[in-house]
């Protein structure tokens, strides 16, 4: 099957292109701004379904809407008009249009749907899709998406703007991705455009949050669907300086210990290390749960427990891929007996309050 996407360089068919790429069974052909009338007449004639995502959303000259939402339908509906074989083509639209206050863009592309509607011959099939606030990466700042402005201003301290405190209509650009799948195989009835409502203020106060929280807290990158969507959009529009961040060590003669991360509701993911020959720990908990994984060396645990009085050890090698757990009212330390360092990952069942520790040593 032969695709062609019209405005794959822009920020829904950059992602329409590579979507369906990564399926390795379509051949996918490409027309953007620039390309000749006759690269789209060969395109157009030797394609099963086209995509026409190519549209002008932000021009400084009205001339440039029509030119590349109306008069680029036009071409295509005449080629297609001309054309023996059946084509599906599917139209990227606005939800916008249902406005009443209209744009020179929302102007221009209805113009293109009443193109396609009136127009094109029957023999073809075609769906318009009247497209609600799409964000993900590779979306231009300060152009056409709201998310990615602020993403982008927001994570290099730059000011952002609100002038209306306005609802809007979200879909995640992969959501999008899955209904343009669905269409292709004919099975869109199943899988309605998924859309998360959000204003304005509400959406900057999130991404401001993810700029403060992501170098230790997780409690609010998967609140929902959309906070997932939302901080997988962010990275993509932050510094590449900023992909690392140091944490602080609290080291000492043992080794160290490192807080990675922190979610409220589901507990803390800590480092630590122990240097050859000593021991750490030597403590117990009345609630708190943990579980040790060995990256790396070889330790014992010994236990104590106070109700029974019972000591007994165990031993744990990185190479056996074991979880430890410790349990509440047992004395627990841990001794390494390598002549190295050995390393590890802890979770608990909570994150760790310096007013309320629930560590009581032994």
């Amino acid at each position: 099957m032969k695709i062609l996407i019209t405005g794959s360089k822009g920020f829904i068919g950059k992602n329409l292109y590579f979507y369906l790429k990564e399926k390795n069974k379509y051949k996918i052909c490409e027309f953007n701004r620039n390309d000749s009338y006759k690269k789209l007449e060969k395109l157009v004639n030797t394609s099963d379904i086209i995509f026409h995502c190519a549209g002008e959303n932000r021009a400084k000259f009205k001339k440039n809407y029509k030119i590349s939402n109306v008069d680029l339908t036009k071409k295509i509906i005449t080629i297609l008009n001309k054309k023996k074989n059946k084509t599906y083509l599917i139209f990227t639209s606005t939800k916008l249009i249902n406005n009443k206050d209209k744009s020179t863009y929302s102007i221009t592309k209805f113009k293109a749907e009443e193109i396609i509607r009136l127009n094109l011959k029957k023999k073809h099939k075609f769906k318009i899709l009247r497209l609600p606030n799409i964000f993900g990466k590779w979306a231009k700042p300060n152009y056409n998406s709201v998310v990615a402005t602020f993403c982008h201003n927001i994570s290099r301290n730059i000011p952002i703007s609100i002038l209306k405190n306005k609802n809007i209509d979200f879909c995640y650009i992969d959501d999008l991705l899955k209904l343009f799948n669905a269409i292709i195989i004919n099975k869109d009835k199943k899988i309605p455009i998924k859309t998360y409502k959000c204003n304005i203020k509400t959406l900057a106060e999130k991404i401001k949050k993810f700029k403060k929280d992501r170098f230790n807290s997780l409690k609010n990158f998967s609140k929902s669907k959309f906070d997932k969507y939302l901080y997988a959009t962010y990275l993509t529009y932050i510094p590449i300086k900023d992909i690392t961040y140091k944490l602080i060590s609290n080291s000492d003669y043992r080794g160290d210990f490192v807080e990675l991360f922190k979610y409220p509701n589901n507990g803390q993911i800590s480092y630590f290390s122990i240097k050859p020959k000593v021991k750490r720990g030597e403590h117990y908990h009345n609630t708190k749960v943990e579980k040790f994984f060995l990256v790396d060396g070889k330790v014992i645990f010994d236990f104590y427990d106070l109700n029974t009085k019972k000591k007994f050890s165990i031993k744990l090698d990185s190479k056996d891929n074991k979880i430890l757990e410790t349990i509440p009212g047992i004395v627990h330390s841990i001794r390494n007996m390598e002549k190295k360092i050995s390393k590890g990952i802890i979770w608990s069942n909570e994150v760790f309050d310096k007013n309320n520790p629930d560590t009581i040593n032994a």
